[in-house]
C-alpha cells in the first residue's frame, strides 16, 4: 500500500523546509504518518543543518502529534542538528503556550527569521 506524503520538503544546503499538506494533524493516521516522514527526515539530517516546520497551513494538532514533535526536536538535538517551528497560526500558538511548549521549541514568526536567526534567538 502506497502512502501518500502529508509534507512539501524543500533541501537547501544544511536546511530542509517542512510545510504541511493538512489543515488538521489531528486524526491517529495522520498524525502516523506525518510523524514517520519526519522522523526519516531527521535520519537525513547532518549535524549542524536545521529542520524548519512551517505550520501556516496547520489550524488543528493533537496532543499525540506534540509528543512526536518533542521525539523529532531530541532526536535532531542528539545528532548536532536542530529544529525551528514558524509562521504559527493562533491556533496551533495557543496550543503550545497552553503546553507551555513554547518555551521548549524555538518559534520564529516567518522562514526567513528561522532560518537567519537560529535557535539562540527564539522569541
Amino acid at each position: 500500500m502506497v502512502t501518500r506524503s502529508r509534507l512539501r520538503v524543500d533541501r537547501g544546503v544544511n536546511q530542509v523546509i517542512v510545510r504541511f499538506l493538512d489543515r488538521e494533524l489531528f486524526d491517529d493516521a495522520t498524525v502516523r504518518s506525518v510523524s514517520d516522514q519526519l522522523l526519516r527526515l531527521t535520519e537525513e539530517m547532518t549535524s549542524g543543518s536545521v529542520l524548519v516546520l512551517d505550520l501556516s497551513g496547520v489550524y488543528s494538532v493533537s496532543s499525540n502529534l506534540l509528543g512526536r514533535l518533542i521525539l523529532v526536536h531530541r532526536r535532531l538535538q542528539a545528532s548536532g542538528s536542530r529544529l525551528v517551528l514558524c509562521e504559527l497560526t493562533e491556533n496551533v500558538a495557543a496550543l503550545l503556550k497552553s503546553a507551555s511548549l513554547d518555551r521548549f521549541f524555538h518559534i520564529y514568526h516567518n522562514r526567513t527569521e528561522a532560518l537567519e536567526r537560529g535557535p539562540a534567538e527564539s522569541v
